[in-house]
């Protein structure tokens, strides 16, 4: 409870008065030393170089968040069709390359026989000139 100089009570107001003069100290570089106390009741930034309050900083980083989200899930989606396209090439490539795989394998089988051919025509004509040798 306080008393004026005539000793009348005094209604406490909300908060305390600080003593006369600035209410605060400066460090020894000229920086306001708020001496690890809180500044309250700060207004809505306006200008670059105003102080933030907490609700502020707090809205900022839900609007940013959700943004990111948003940027994410869209990220998310392109990726997505992305992959399934890549899985549709890939999926057309290897048939692809499996019919030209077939082809080369039909190539290849077919000169296979025709060496083959040719190789037991050679050794009947072999056999044939060694016949001939021997009963010539």
């Amino acid at each position: 409870m306080s008393v004026d100089v005539f000793g009348r009570t005094l209604e406490k107001k909300e908060g305390i008065r600080g003593p006369p003069g600035a209410g605060y100290k400066f460090t020894n570089d000229g920086e306001f030393d708020a001496e690890s106390r809180r500044l309250c009741n700060l207004a809505v930034p306006i200008e670059l170089d105003d102080a933030v309050n907490l609700r502020t900083l707090k809205a900022l980083a839900v609007s940013d968040i959700k943004i990111l989200f948003e940027a994410t899930t869209q990220l998310k989606s392109k990726v997505k069709q992305l992959t399934s396209i890549l899985n549709t090439y890939k999926t057309d490539l290897i048939n692809e390359f499996q019919k030209k795989l077939d082809e080369l394998e039909g190539i290849v089988e077919a000169h296979r026989d025709n060496i083959d051919q040719q190789i037991l025509q050679i050794n009947f004509n072999i056999h044939q000139l060694e016949r001939m040798g021997k009963n010539g």
